[in-house]
């Protein structure tokens, strides 16, 4: 096991700050287990540091995200709070197209949708199966309000072709 995943589960802050300042030797495959493991153990001041002093991590494209991790983990208060964080990629993916948007619809956790579509996530991104969030919503027949995965300035103007989605829609339209 290396140093850095030794100081991420013993939440050593000060060592974990003064080896990712002295050292550019982990690599960043290192560091986002690191983050992923930060997440997994609910430790968000591990993650606010690494993201300080490595914030460039926190937008790898392809391999995953803190935010995505947490959205997958159904971790409310970590999202609110990489929400406030910098450099923050809202739609960033995962090997499989997912997006922090589309875990947390599969999860059937409103409030996180909610929180990330009012930060701008994209409602209309695919995953590599071609599935939305509204599709994977559907799919585990999570009760989200349509609003919330269509975004802005759709509401009861949306016009719809399939049945079956114009009455789980119109169910739920706000």
């Amino acid at each position: 096991m290396s140093r850095l995943i030794d100081l991420v589960q013993n939440c050593d802050l000060p060592a974990l700050r003064q080896s990712l300042a002295d050292s550019a030797t982990e690599s960043d495959d290192e560091i986002l287990f690191a983050i992923r493991l930060a997440v997994h153990k609910n430790l968000p001041e591990v993650i606010d540091l690494i993201l300080e002093v490595r914030p460039a991590v926190s937008s790898a494209p392809r391999r995953g995200t803190p935010l995505l991790w947490a959205a997958e983990a159904n971790n409310l208060l970590l999202v609110k709070r990489l929400l406030l964080a910098p450099h923050l990629i809202v739609d960033a993916e995962d090997e499989q197209g997912m997006t922090a948007l589309l875990h947390a619809a599969y999860n059937q956790n409103l409030e996180i949708v909610q929180l990330l579509v009012k930060a701008g996530a994209n409602v209309r991104h695919r995953n590599i199966e071609g599935q939305t969030a509204l599709d994977l919503a559907r799919l585990r027949r999570f009760e989200v309000p349509a609003g919330a995965l269509l975004g802005p300035g759709h509401g009861t103007h949306l016009r719809l072709r399939d049945t079956e989605v114009g009455r789980f829609l119109a169910t739920f339209l706000s």
